[in-house]
C-alpha cells in the first residue's frame, strides 16, 4: 500500500456531491466525498458523517495558549540533585542518558517539578517508530497519545548544552546536573510546541 503525504490547510479541502469528478473518479448517487490535495475520501452520507464524527470526538481539544507541561525550574533542579546516574562525571546528553532521564521524570513529574497542564493524564519516554530515537511523549485524558513531532535529536543536543554553558555565564564546562536541566527544559519545551 502506497500512503501519500499531503499538508492539508484550513480552506484547502472541499467537499465532493454525487456526480463530483476527482481525477479519473466521479462520485455516484448517494456518495459524498472529501477532496484535498490528490486524495478524496468518500462513501455514504452517513458513513462519511460517521467518520467525521469519530474524527471529531478524538481530535484534541483547543488549548487557548495553555501549557501542556510548566516546570518549576528550582524544584527540577533540587530533583535532579537526586538522581544518581548524574553523579557520573561521564555522564552526557545523548538519546539513551535522555530516554532513562525522563522515564525516571515520567514515573512522578510532581516530585521533578513538573505540573500537568489540563487534559494531561501522563508522560511517557518511548522510541521513534523508525529511528529508535528518544521521543518523549504525552496521554491526554481522553486516552490520545502525542509524540513532539520528531525525536530528540544532534540539533537538540546542541542547543541544550548551549543552554547547559549559559547558566555558568563564566565560560566553565556545565556540571551533569546543569545538562540534565537544561535537557528537561528543553524538552518541556518540545511538549508544549508539540500541539
Amino acid at each position: 500500500m502506497t500512503v501519500q503525504w499531503g499538508f492539508i490547510g484550513d480552506n484547502q479541502a472541499e467537499l465532493l456531491v454525487p456526480g463530483d469528478v476527482a481525477g479519473d473518479g466521479r462520485l455516484e448517487a448517494n456518495q459524498f466525498g472529501i477532496g484535498a490535495e490528490d486524495a478524496v475520501i468518500y462513501g455514504s452520507l452517513a458513513d462519511l458523517r460517521a467518520l467525521l464524527e469519530k474524527i471529531l470526538r478524538h481530535l484534541p481539544a483547543d488549548r487557548d495558549g495553555a501549557d501542556l507541561v510548566v516546570v518549576d525550574a528550582a524544584r527540577q533542579e533540587k530533583w535532579l540533585l537526586g538522581v544518581e546516574d548524574l553523579d557520573d562525571p561521564d555522564w552526557e546528553v545523548n538519546g539513551d542518558n535522555l530516554h532513562y532521564l525522563f522515564e525516571e521524570l515520567a514515573e512522578d513529574p510532581e516530585a521533578a517539578g513538573w505540573s500537568l497542564g489540563r487534559g494531561v493524564a501522563h508522560l511517557a519516554a518511548t522510541a521513534d517508530d523508525t529511528t529508535g530515537d528518544f521521543m518523549p511523549e504525552i496521554t491526554l485524558s481522553g486516552g490520545i497519545r502525542l509524540g513532539i513531532g520528531e525525536p530528540i535529536g544532534d540539533e537538540d543536543i546542541e542547543q541544550i548544552e548551549k543552554q547547559a554553558q549559559d547558566f555558568n555565564g563564566d565560560g566553565r564546562p556545565p556540571s551533569t546536573h546543569q545538562l540534565a536541566h537544561a535537557a528537561l527544559l528543553h524538552i518541556a519545551k518540545r511538549i508544549n510546541d508539540a500541539y
